[in-house]
């Protein structure tokens, strides 16, 4: 009898753990690269209001402890040998690209260098978890950024280049789009090699039996 492929309990959980690992990294990086801006004072590029040490520290802290505590709950539910609750896999992919929106704000708004990081979030949750997750993530990134031009030219809302701005959120659809097929297609390709693998096994167990 073939057993049907699925990914175990530990799918979800080595996925977020990764991403928590990674999510250090980035703190750490950011951190250097905000504290830079604030020891010489350059203001120019931010949104107003936002590149100040209230702000800068804040979001770092506030992001540490967080993944701290993502951490923390990943290792208790690891040790108790538990999967974790499809929730989580929405939970942080929400709750980078909030992150993702919040750094925008000191570093240039939507000239920053760090939209590309919206990208990487979508990317790397669509090719672990597929179309819906991909989707998902992209309507939550379009209303965060949608946010972040309001706040940026508000009372104004007359956007300069604003089909620059299009172009930008159709390539991040693009992106989460072909990404959720390829994790799609790599699915049914696991399948069918998990398929023909058993198929395999039990003809070599039958031939020994015989």
């Amino acid at each position: 009898m073939l057993v049907p492929f699925h990914r175990g309990l530990d799918w979800d959980l080595d996925n977020e753990t990764g991403k928590a690992g990674v999510r250090w990294f980035l703190i750490l990086l950011v951190a250097i690269y905000l504290g830079h801006l604030l020891d010489q004072d350059i203001h120019s590029s931010a949104v107003a209001g936002t590149l100040n040490h209230y702000y800068v520290w804040g979001l770092i802290g506030f992001y540490s402890i967080l993944n701290l505590g993502f951490h923390i709950y990943l290792h208790e539910k690891r040790k108790l040998s538990r999967g974790i609750s499809g929730q989580v896999k929405y939970f942080s992919m929400t709750l980078d690209l909030a992150m993702v929106t919040a750094l925008l704000f000191p570093t240039g708004g939507r000239s920053s260098m760090f939209y590309l990081l919206y990208f990487v979030v979508i990317l790397s949750n669509g090719i672990r978890y597929g179309m819906k997750l991909s989707l998902i993530g992209l309507i939550i990134f379009n209303c965060l950024y949608v946010f972040l031009l309001f706040y940026q030219f508000y009372p104004n809302l007359n956007i300069p280049d604003f089909q620059t701005e299009v172009l930008k959120v159709i390539g991040a659809w693009f992106v989460g789009i072909y990404t959720g097929y390829l994790s799609a297609r790599f699915e049914i390709l696991h399948k069918e090699v998990e398929k023909y693998r058993q198929i395999i096994a039990q003809m070599v167990s039958d031939r020994k039996n015989d």
